[in-house]
């Protein structure tokens, strides 16, 4: 496959790289990584017209020095991007047991922060490319983009019930008990209430179809 270099970081410690014929972003650490280098690139990545999809492979990596707090700090710029993905992947790519547990914590804190787009932890290349070509169809994608930009008006509440209900006729008593747990954790009086609940289930439908 035919690539073209986006940008290249300085230092030397890290490379992305889009694929021209699928669109996808990968980004190649090596030696020692910090979780600084990991947030410059995250920066560099969002900077310029980041893709839906993205492999973030940190097998080459010897010495990986991320704290959980950096993981959080990781977490934030997600966050603050989140809307440029929506309906996206990240795959992130270990090769030692320890740096994938550090992957695996990313991963579960994105799930919980419910970020528009899926995250993924690896061992195998294979496995994670397997898994970013199985691209998120239009449908589901302006699902998520319907309850990500949730604004109380009419309309978007009428399509975001449908499909909830849709949802919930489909994964049935997974998706259900998903609904209620999340619903038994979340202050109902919050103004934001409504927009957190939508995004939730389009995440459950996301996690379930496409991991």
């Amino acid at each position: 496959m035919g690539t073209f270099n986006l940008r290249w970081h300085v230092m030397g410690n890290f490379e992305i790289s889009v694929e021209a014929d699928t669109q996808l972003s990968i980004a190649v650490f090596h030696g020692k990584v910090s979780g600084n280098d990991v947030i410059s690139a995250q920066e560099q990545f969002y900077s310029k017209s980041p893709t839906l999809d993205i492999l973030v492979d940190f097998s080459r990596i010897e010495v990986f020095d991320v704290t959980p707090e950096m993981l959080t700090q990781m977490l934030d710029v997600a966050k603050k991007n989140a809307k440029l993905r929506i309906g996206g992947k990240t795959a992130l790519l270990f090769s030692k047991d320890y740096f994938f547990g550090l992957g695996r914590m990313y991963d579960i804190k994105a799930e919980l922060e419910n970020l528009p787009f899926l995250v993924r932890t690896f061992k195998l290349k294979d496995e994670a490319l397997a898994w970013l070509s199985v691209s998120i169809n239009k449908f589901d994608r302006t699902y998520v983009c319907i309850c990500c930009k949730f604004n109380y008006c009419l309309p978007q509440l009428i399509l975001a019930s449908f499909f909830t209900i849709l949802d919930a006729v489909c994964f049935c008593r997974k998706s259900l008990v998903m609904i209620l747990a999340y619903f038994c954790r979340v202050e109902m009086r919050s103004p934001q209430c409504p927009k957190f609940v939508f995004l939730r289930l389009a995440k459950v439908r996301l996690t379930y179809r496409y991991t």
